[in-house]
């Protein structure tokens, strides 16, 4: 009796969890996504998944990132974003949010890398390791 009442529980609970939970999404009605861009100034079209739908509002969370949405025809929905530079060595972050027609919302999150960093002024010696050989990497002999 104790097993059919356990059994009977956690199946119950098995099927609360599973309807309560969305993958890949926030908030009820939200969807998530994530681009990376590089870190000269650069602009790039990204395809908004699971939004089949035209776009009425696009904001970004800093100046350093526009966003603007492209006409729907059909499929899935589309975003342009325009970087500035990235004058630092770190990768820096920003949101953008998009809103749909039927009021649907898309939370993009937007990781632009940093610069390389310039090796110091003054520095003589070559760096041997970053050139392309035909030949195989060096073993001692036994």
């Amino acid at each position: 009796m104790n097993r059919i009442l356990s059994y009977i529980v956690s199946t119950a609970l098995i099927i609360t969890i599973a309807s309560c939970s969305k993958s890949g999404s926030g908030e009820e009605g939200t969807i998530k996504q994530s681009v990376t861009m590089e870190a000269e100034a650069s602009s790039i079209l990204v395809t908004i998944e699971r939004l089949n739908e035209p776009i009425v509002s696009v904001r970004s969370g800093d100046n350093w990132l526009t966003a603007s949405f492209i006409p729907y025809t059909s499929g899935a929905a589309m975003v342009k974003l325009e970087a500035k530079s990235n004058p630092d060595t770190k990768e820096r972050k920003t949101k953008v949010y998009i809103q749909a027609e039927s009021g649907m919302k898309v939370e993009l999150t937007v990781v632009q890398s940093g610069k390389t960093p310039e090796p110091p002024e003054g520095t003589t010696i070559e760096d041997s390791h970053n050139s392309v050989t035909d030949q195989p990497a060096y073993a001692p002999r036994r």
